[in-house]
C-alpha cells in the first residue's frame, strides 16, 4: 500500500534551543523608555520553510510524472501550510489528507493509520 519513494528530514530542535536567552529590547528614542521585541518562533519558522521546500519537491516530482496520486500526511499546522504552498499540478493529484503527527512511527503503523483514516 505505502511505498517510501524519498525520505526528507529536517533537524528542527525546540524553539528554546534555537532562540536567544532573553527577549530583545530597543530604546524608544531620546527618552529612558525601552520596548520589548516579540520573540521569533524559530521552530515554527523552520516548519513553515520545510512545508515550502516539500511543496517544491512535490511539484518537481509531479511535473516529471513520478506519481498519479498522493496522500498528504502531516501535523495539522504543517499540513495547512503545505496546502497553501502546493502548486495546482500537485493539488489536483491529492486524493486524501491525514492531519496527524506520525513522526517516529514505523512504516507498518503509518500504513495502518493512513488506511483507517482514508476508509
Amino acid at each position: 500500500f505505502l511505498e517510501v519513494v524519498r525520505k526528507e528530514e529536517q533537524e528542527n530542535p525546540p524553539n528554546r534551543e534555537q532562540a536567544a536567552n532573553r527577549r530583545g529590547r530597543f530604546n524608544d528614542g531620546p527618552s529612558v523608555h525601552r520596548s520589548a521585541v516579540d520573540d521569533t518562533d524559530w521552530h515554527q519558522l523552520a516548519k513553515d520553510r520545510f512545508a515550502g521546500e516539500l511543496a517544491d519537491i512535490l511539484y518537481k516530482q509531479a511535473h516529471k510524472g513520478n506519481f498519479d496520486s498522493i496522500v498528504l500526511v502531516a501535523d495539522p499546522g504543517t499540513l495547512g501550510e503545505l496546502r497553501s504552498e502546493l502548486h495546482q499540478e500537485v493539488s489536483d493529484k491529492v486524493i486524501g489528507e491525514v492531519p496527524k503527527t506520525l513522526t517516529n512511527h514505523p512504516i507498518d503503523d503509518i500504513e495502518k493509520i493512513v488506511k483507517s483514516e482514508l476508509a
